[in-house]
């Protein structure tokens, strides 16, 4: 009689290739840089951190060892590339409403509405009424003549 326990063991489960970690951390980074956009006057950081992710995701679908396990790879180098540029775009228009809002709150845009400049003293620049005299223009300086000469003749003398 034989050993019902008595057979081969059974085949080792097929191994999986794994994770893509350079991908799966170009994702990570990527999602980081697309948050830390949004930020006002900091947003400018997810430039550098959205670079490191592209070139994590790029290494990530490069690498020979890593071949048919890409979909993390580039999913994280879109996201790294898109948290790039809107990184640069977003701190701008972020920092802009926030700056506007404080700008509002203070009051300047209400004393601005309703200031109004005091009137000066004539100003022959701004009043029609006052007009240059004449002979001073550069088409209108008079000739020297025998009463008004040119150069000054006398000579002072100690």
């Amino acid at each position: 009689m034989s050993n019902p326990y008595d057979h081969p063991p059974a085949p080792a489960p097929a191994r999986s290739g794994g994770i893509n970690g350079l991908g799966l951390a170009s994702l990570i980074v990527g999602i980081v840089a697309l948050a830390v956009s949004w930020v006002p006057f900091i947003g400018l950081l997810g430039v550098v951190v959205g670079i490191v992710g592209v070139v994590l995701g790029i290494l990530g679908i490069a690498l020979q060892k890593y071949r048919g396990r890409r979909a993390l790879a580039i999913a994280g180098t879109i996201v790294s590339g898109l948290a790039m540029v809107l990184s640069f775009i977003l701190p701008w228009f972020t920092g802009a409403f926030w700056l506007l809002g404080v700008v509002e709150d203070s009051g300047v845009i209400e004393r601005l509405e309703t200031w109004t400049p005091t009137p000066r003293a004539t100003d022959r620049f701004t009043d029609p009424a006052v007009t240059a005299p004449t002979g001073t223009g550069p088409d209108e300086t008079p000739a020297p003549t025998e009463s008004t000469p040119a150069v000054p003749t006398e000579t002072i003398t100690p």
